[in-house]
């Protein structure tokens, strides 16, 4: 497969359009430095890893938008056009170059190209973005490799870019936006790299693009939080958490398939917040699960035979349920309903152990489909519906109730895939 990108997403009008306009290639590479925690996202080294993690070093900033721009020596410089980096390593733009346009105020014969980071990522099915906000909700600022260095005004710029064959910025190098671990700049490409994670499996389902105010404390003592269908609110001391990033992530394409600002996710039964492992009641077990698959699907590929994902330093492939003491006392944790979105998913089905021995896991279908299947909640408060009045409401059993038939072909494994090989059964049906 190559690996170069010609895809232009946004033109700026005016540079082209005439007889005097020529296509011109213009080729980078753009990278982040990764400084992610190993335990909260896929390894480069796991089997069925999506561009997974490797803390300190250099990786592909794959989704990222970039703009190019013309330089001129007076400062007027001219937007070219804004572009998707595709794929890992090098990645090419083709744009058309004016030199009569009435943009092109210098009727320059070559454009002199350099790019700008605009702190935005994509799906590269170019469906939706993430954006990194300030915590009042306006931009960052953008980076710029207009300036050089000492001595090398133009070290990051493609000089007289002609038609003779692609223009390389820097070439046989990688731009970085920020190398030093320690900077804002820094921080966003790792929040940014891991949202594009999950814009790359759901970002075809979502209906709005999504803001991440970073760093912001709004959500103190909780790291991370999901305000509406299109904010999500994150501390500084979670930007290295690739898990969380997904996750809040998650429970936005949950509200933008209901069609909401809110989810029924009452956290309560333990006091402030949620764990995993702590008895939730049903919503919160359902709604933080479906949430954390998000995350699974978003690092990890169901379909890779030999995948065992681990984020927040859990296996959730492990078939016993987390709860010895009974099957029944496993219906309130977020890491049982996790499990059984994930195994709905995964096409390692295995069979039964601990409480649930007798009920194997059966299913394998699309993340896709699995994400999108909650728009078969109806809007409302009654039982089945999407936001049930009960702390117990909108649960896998719910989920299986709604979308065995119009989503998942009426299987006759599903229940047991889900609700008996999680120990979830117990969840309220009413």
């Amino acid at each position: 497969m190559s690996k170069k990108s010609m895809i232009v997403f946004l033109a700026v009008a005016g540079l082209s359009g005439t007889a005097s306009a020529a296509t011109r290639t213009v080729c980078l590479e753009l990278s982040f430095l990764d400084n992610r925690d190993h335990a909260n996202c896929a390894t480069i080294f796991e089997p069925g890893n999506f561009r997974g993690c490797m803390n300190g070093d250099f990786l592909p900033h794959v989704g990222a938008v970039i703009e190019l721009w013309d330089k001129d020596p007076d400062g007027s410089d001219e937007l070219i056009g804004r572009f998707l980096k595709q794929s890992t390593g090098q990645s090419c733009w083709a744009f058309e170059w004016d030199s009569n346009s009435s943009a092109n105020g210098e009727h320059e014969a070559n454009p002199d190209v350099y790019a700008v980071w605009v702190n935005e990522v994509r799906n590269t099915g170019n469906n939706r973005s993430v954006f990194a906000r300030q915590a009042n909700g306006s931009a960052h600022a953008p980076v710029s490799w207009r300036n050089g260095i000492s001595g090398e005004p133009d070290r990051y710029v493609a000089q007289e870019c002609t038609t003779a064959g692609a223009c390389r910025i820097l070439p046989g190098k990688a731009l970085v936006p920020s190398a030093d671990i320690n900077t804002d700049v820094a921080k966003r490409s790792l929040v940014l790299d891991s949202a594009q994670h999950t814009l790359q499996q759901f970002g075809g389902i979502m209906t709005h693009d999504v803001n991440i105010e970073v760093p912001d404390a709004e959500c103190a003592p909780t790291p991370a939080c999901s305000h509406s269908r299109t904010k999500i609110t994150m501390s500084d001391g979670a930007v290295t958490d690739g898990t969380t990033v997904a996750h809040e992530i998650g429970h936005n394409i949950q509200k933008q398939v209901f069609n909401r600002d809110s989810l029924r996710n009452d956290t309560s039964n333990n006091g402030f917040g949620w764990n995993l492992t702590f008895p939730e009641f049903d919503s919160a077990a359902t709604t933080e699960g479906f949430a954390t698959y998000v995350a699974l699907a978003s690092w990890y590929d169901g379909g890779v035979a030999n995948v065992n994902p681990n984020l927040w330093s859990m296996r959730f492939e492990d078939a016993a349920p987390f709860a010895t003491s009974s099957c029944g006392a496993n219906r309130g944790l977020a890491l049982q309903s996790a499990k059984a979105f994930w195994d709905l998913d995964d096409i390692t089905n295995e069979a039964g152990a601990g409480r649930a021995s007798s009920f194997a896991d059966n299913d394998a279908f699309f993340p896709f489909a699995i994400a999108m299947a909650w728009g078969t909640f109806p809007a409302g408060t009654a039982n089945r519906q999407n936001f049930e009045e009960d702390n117990h409401g909108v649960n896998v059993r719910d989920y299986h109730a709604n979308t065995v038939a119009p989503f998942f072909g009426s299987s006759p494994t599903m229940f047991t895939t889900m609700l008996r090989h999680n120990c979830v059964v117990d969840q309220d049906d009413n």
